[in-house]
């Protein structure tokens, strides 16, 4: 589940949208609030019992919704065209939520959608449908889709018999049901609630492979694919088959949710089914347009086109918390929009890269680490980069004299020198010599993450607001943690302040340390595999990479691209998408 303000905003969409229903016509931001404030004497207001009659969310939301309505929920005097819309005298005061406040955006946001979809035409007007949170189970089901869906496909791993697809299933299986549906909320006509709760309890969905096979046999053109993969998915195939047509009947409606900034938001349908669905990924046309390493930040960005639509992104950051040291990960960011679509892990990543031809820019990568490092450098147990492992023992093996491991803090800031050079080589194409890493932006970091401003000019130094006046500061992961750097009274220089011998310091300082370093080569060695100034591998392999991880990360199934053919590992299932 998401966090709660999330999980309290699809919720207040699932309210608006059963006010809407029950209204039979366009509501505004103040039925919205009314319902909130009646809310807090619930029996003396039979119309909030008859929306809750037509949602299912979590009971942890209303008092959450509350108290924010209590914060931001203000009564004002009405605006002109209120009154032409047949409201009472001038004396009236009508609620509204404080302008500019995130209630105010929420409410408009959550009405705006609500009155688009039921204008829709994939709501019927003749029906009568219950919104449910997508957390939510459905009837008496004791399940949900997304569950659903995330247990077929753990399922499949047990008939996985293709050694790549087992791999593949093995690695969505760890997720959520997100990229096979990203729906937030799904609308649901109330006289096929129960049929639909019996259906998702049982375990009796046909297997569809058959028919996969019929049409990989029978398929022409762009078509024919290696659909085996597609048939070994069983009943996953035929779930997505069913949820299809519960859309197709009006019955079940997924519905994915983007914070709307106007009064008539986008609405689309994403559909991604059988052949049309591959043969649509086959045209989707991909182009690279820059590589960008973020000299002076712990990242790596890869922008790009989708189908001529500027403005995608693969953002490869560490998204893991402070204490802890994680596999980067890609936040993948929409074409032609500021959104994002989610994440996408280094293992999925790395399958992708794998299966798509890209491994002669890890080799070219692995044979560098080894002029560097010798053969200390492991190969990591869930993905193809430099494994996260090497550098938690940096940050917490102290490296105790006459202990034999290999990465520890001491040999942290050793081997920094020989990272700086590794990353440089990475971002620019060429290895400098020992000799003139001293003083690279890599080495100062860590040098100042350590306490020791060594070799920094103020100017390169991280700065910080404090009482009013610009100050240079100790280097930390968290802004509340960045203090002061103390200066000699006589001379005015920084002085260091750890560690006072070249391998004492903070516990936590070491992790900062390391986990820049860290992200730094993880993300510079993700995005180099589809850098167009590096030679391997070739351009249309590097674009069939980023297509198969945005397809991925958009919720349009799991495809390897590769010489006008496609593997499709997983399809998702339809959905409209409004908001955004």
């Amino acid at each position: 589940m998401a966090n709660l303000a999330t999980t309290a905003t699809e919720s207040l969409q699932c309210i608006a949208s059963a006010i809407r229903q029950n209204e039979r016509g366009s509501i505004s931001a103040a039925d919205l609030l009314d319902f909130l404030e009646n809310e807090k004497e619930r029996s003396n207001h039979p119309q909030n019992k008859e929306v809750f009659d037509h949602v299912d969310i979590p009971s942890n939301v209303i008092p959450f919704l509350l108290r924010w309505f209590n914060d931001g929920g203000v009564y004002e005097f009405p605006t002109e065209d209120y009154f032409d819309k047949g409201g009472d005298d001038d004396s009236t005061l009508v609620l509204t939520a404080k302008k500019g406040s995130n209630l105010d955006q929420w409410v408009n946001s959550c009405v705006w959608i609500a009155n688009k979809l039921a204008s829709s035409k994939y709501i019927s007007n003749s029906k009568k449908y219950k919104f449910y949170h997508a957390d939510r189970d459905v009837g008496t089901s004791g399940t949900n889709f997304k569950a659903k869906a995330t247990q077929l496909l753990k399922d499949a791993r047990t008939n996985a018999v293709d050694p790549n697809f087992n791999t593949a299933i093995q690695l969505l299986a760890r997720g959520s049901g997100d990229k096979w549906n990203p729906a937030d909320i799904f609308a649901i006509e109330i006289n096929k609630e129960s049929q639909i709760s019996r259906k998702l309890s049982s375990n009796d969905m046909p297997d569809a492979s058959e028919k996969i096979f019929k049409m990989a046999r029978d398929a022409k053109g762009n078509g024919k694919k290696d659909l085996k993969f597609y048939a070994e998915m069983g009943q996953l195939n035929a779930f997505n088959q069913y949820v299809d047509q519960l859309f197709e009947d009006k019955e079940c409606i997924p519905i994915s949710l983007k914070k709307a900034g106007n009064p008539n938001p986008s609405l689309k349908e994403l559909k991604h089914k059988d052949l049309k669905g591959i043969e649509d990924a086959l045209d989707l046309k991909v182009e690279i347009t820059k590589v960008d390493y973020k000299p002076t930040a712990d990242k790596a960005i890869v922008e790009f086109s989708i189908g001529g639509k500027g403005g995608a992104m693969l953002d490869f950051r560490g998204f893991e918390k402070t204490a802890n040291i994680e596999n980067v990960q890609a936040q993948i960011q929409a074409a032609g929009s500021t959104a994002n679509h989610g994440k996408i892990t280094l293992p999925l990543y790395s399958f992708i890269v794998e299966q798509s031809g890209g491994m002669a820019a890890i080799r070219a990568q692995r044979r560098v680490k080894k002029k560097l490092f010798g053969n200390d450098i492991p190969t990591a147990s869930d993905n193809i980069f430099t494994p996260a492992s090497i550098f938690n023992d940096y940050a917490n093996k102290k490296g105790i004299k006459g202990s034999r491991d290999r990465f520890t803090r001491r040999t942290l800031i050793e081997d920094t020198p020989a990272w700086a050079q590794y990353i440089q080589w990475l971002s620019k194409g060429s290895l400098p010599s020992g000799l003139n890493v001293g003083n690279t932006e890599v080495v100062r970091n860590v040098r100042q993450k350590l306490g020791d401003p060594t070799g920094s000019a103020e100017s390169q130094m991280p700065t910080k607001k404090i009482g009013g006046q610009k100050r240079v500061v100790f280097a930390s992961a968290k802004s509340e943690l960045m203090k002061e750097w103390s200066r000699d009274p006589r001379t005015g220089k920084l002085i260091r302040v750890i560690p006072r011998s070249r391998y004492d310091g903070k516990p936590q300082d070491f992790v900062w340390a390391a986990k820049y370093i860290k992200n730094k080569v993880q993300s510079a060695e993700a995005v180099f595999v589809v850098d167009l100034a590096r030679k391997a591998p070739k351009k249309s392999i590097k674009e069939a990479i980023l297509k198969s991880a945005y397809s991925y990360a958009a919720s349009r199934g799991l495809r390897i691209f590769s010489n006008r053919e496609i593997k499709e590992f997983m399809s998702a299932s339809t959905y409209i998408k409004v908001g955004g």
